[in-house]
């Protein structure tokens, strides 16, 4: 049984004006930096209404997808109580 939605994804055109968009209606910003990944893998992760929203303008596998990645959403978590299930 899914017990919430943890985490969603989310690729951005620019992740300060989305941070910011993001804190006005009431998220709150608990990590931003840049991975040593390539020329750096910048990232933000904020929680709104108990589910973490993963931010980042660029995907760390877009090279290997022809054409890249569009921006929107690339993927969701959810906890569950039991993963055999």
């Amino acid at each position: 049984m899914i017990q919430n939605l943890w985490n969603i994804g989310l690729k951005v055109k620019d992740l300060d004006r989305e941070v910011r968009f993001l804190e006005a209606v009431g998220a709150r910003l608990l990590l931003r930096e840049k991975l040593p990944v390539g020329d750096g893998l910048e990232y933000a992760i904020l929680t709104l209404a108990g589910t973490r929203l993963l931010l980042f303008p660029t995907v760390i596998f877009e090279d290997k997808i022809e054409g890249g990645v569009t921006p929107g959403l690339t993927h969701a978590v959810y906890r569950v109580d039991d993963l055999d299930q």
